[in-house]
C-alpha cells in the first residue's frame, strides 16, 4: 500500500492531506522514535499540507445555512482547502 500511495501522489493523481486528528495521534506516541519515523511517512504522504479545522468548515456551513434561510446569496469566502502548516487545522 506504501508504494501505491506514493505512485498515486508522484503521478499527481491523488492527494493526501493532514488534519487535526493527525496531530492529536502523533502527539500521543511517547517513543521519540516511533514518532520520527511516523512524521518521515506523514511529510512523504502529505508535504505536511494540512486542511481546514473542523471549526473553519462548521462556520462556512453555517454561514451558508443561515443565507439559504434567508433567501440571499451566500457569502463566498476564498480560503486555501490546503495549506503548508499545522495552523490552518486551527484557523490561523
Amino acid at each position: 500500500m506504501y508504494e501505491s500511495v506514493l505512485r498515486a501522489k508522484s503521478e499527481q493523481r491523488a492527494v493526501f492531506p493532514l488534519g487535526g486528528p493527525h496531530l492529536w495521534e502523533v502527539a500521543k506516541i511517547a517513543d521519540p522514535k516511533e514518532r520520527r519515523r511516523l512524521a518521515e511517512v506523514m511529510e512523504e504522504f502529505s508535504d505536511f499540507n494540512y486542511l481546514p479545522g473542523r471549526r473553519t468548515v462548521a462556520e462556512l456551513e453555517f454561514a451558508a445555512g443561515i443565507a439559504r434561510v434567508m433567501g440571499e446569496q451566500p457569502r463566498l469566502e476564498a480560503i486555501s482547502l490546503l495549506r503548508p502548516t499545522f495552523g490552518h487545522v486551527f484557523g490561523m
